[in-house]
């Protein structure tokens, strides 16, 4: 049995330097990443776009299948950008919504330490050159909680996951979701 896995990045993610290479080796299970195609991300039962990554499978050469798996990525100072504006952390909190709507397995997942992130906008705090406010970097440390909060709230446990390896966590995050949605044992 061929489990063949393409993974979804939407066409607003510009940096796509965190996706790695796509392993030519198939798993023991029978499954295998073959490919990466950017496209409007819209994951099982959604209209929108929701998420900036997910993925579809096709089972011995038959039709992609669309999957529930909806995973935001922010890479560095772009979770800064997100919660800095009212209006941005609600357009966030919109998406998870639609997430939740559509009964998605949604992941919100970023690639720096919140600890740096502060100590990179105490930096530019003191640049003249930057527009960044005194003690901003208190009110993105505010902001990031209530978020994080937010989603625990909203049913997603995990809140905000960090892993400085984005492409190794996306992986994992696709076998752990067609392990707990049995997709292997649909075919056999």
């Amino acid at each position: 049995m061929n489990f063949d896995i393409k993974v979804i990045v939407d066409t607003r993610e510009k940096d796509l330097s965190y996706i790695g290479e796509v392993d030519k080796r198939r798993r023991q299970d029978g499954t295998k990443i073959i490919e990466v195609e950017v496209k409007t991300c819209t994951p099982l039962n959604c209209k929108k776009s929701t998420s900036d990554i997910t993925f579809e499978y096709k089972i011995d050469g038959g039709d992609w299948n669309k999957t529930s798996l909806a995973i935001e990525v922010k890479k560095g100072m772009d979770l800064v950008q997100s919660l800095s504006t009212v209006s941005k952390r609600d357009r966030l909190i919109r998406e998870v919504q639609r997430a939740i709507d559509a009964d998605l397995d949604f992941y919100f997942i970023g690639d720096t330490d919140v600890g740096k992130l502060v100590a990179d906008l105490k930096k530019l705090e003191g640049n003249p050159r930057n527009k960044i406010r005194r003690g901003s970097y208190i009110n993105f440390l505010d902001q990031y909680l209530k978020f994080n909060n937010t989603l625990v709230e909203m049913g997603f446990p995990e809140g905000i996951i960090i892993c400085s390896d984005l492409w190794f966590i996306i992986r994992r995050l696709i076998k752990k979701h067609i392990k707990e949605k049995k997709l292997l044992t649909k075919v056999k």
